[in-house]
């Protein structure tokens, strides 16, 4: 469903079809917490005096940020004073609130998939890191001339790349009790959000006070 096919409803709601009431539904299926359309959904069930009306009101209540515009908009009456300049204002206020809580919904969406993806890549690249922290060939270990051993071990305990300087790494690396490690994680951390400059450097004293 469209902004605008929502603002046509919002305008005209005794002309709500059955296809918009199929339509709002599927909507609240993608965004169940979608005040609008339980409104609508509530003002339709009202309109034709359906048997789950009072039901549709209770839901839309129940999410309505403000019940009073809520029942004026069920009652087609203005939630304000009278006069006719003010109610069709309010009415355009009560528009955009509607719509700007459908935008909202849908940002908030958007916004917990980016993120939610952004965590799973994160801990994708946290396990490469440890993967490679444990899988080694024991014997080729042994063949391994010591002095080649000393610097590739020398280089896995300093060198970090910024896109695996987090903090759940070095809660990790902390964990597993290699401390050196996590502080230099955490040194990075420190420069990268500066206004995290109290937490880190908090963390970075107590991890020093145990190594």
């Amino acid at each position: 469903m469209q902004a605008e096919q929502l603002l046509r409803l919002f305008r005209d709601p005794h002309k709500i079809t059955l296809e918009d009431v199929q339509a709002l539904q599927n909507l609240l299926q993608r965004y169940p917490y979608f005040q609008a359309a339980y409104a609508l959904l509530a003002k339709a069930a009202c309109d034709r005096d359906q048997p789950g009306a009072d039901q549709a009101v209770q839901l839309a209540a129940v999410y309505a940020t403000d019940r009073n515009h809520l029942k004026a908009f069920l009652e087609n009456t203005s939630a304000f004073s009278t006069p006719a300049l003010e109610e069709k204002a309010s009415s355009k206020v009560g528009e955009y609130a509607f719509m700007h809580d459908y935008l909202n919904t849908i940002q908030q969406k958007v916004q917990h998939k980016i993120t939610k993806q952004e965590s799973l890549a994160q801990l994708d690249s946290i396990q490469a890191f440890l993967q490679k922290e444990v899988d080694f060939n024991p014997q080729s270990l042994q063949a391994m001339p010591h002095g080649d051993f000393q610097v590739d071990l020398t280089q896995q305990s300093t060198v970090f790349h910024d896109d695996l300087a987090t903090e759940t790494l070095a809660q990790i690396l902390w964990q597993q009790g290699k401390s050196q490690r996590a502080l230099a994680i955490y040194e990075k951390l420190l420069l990268k959000f500066p206004e995290k400059r109290t937490y880190f450097a908090t963390l970075m004293e107590t991890l020093k006070h145990q190594i």
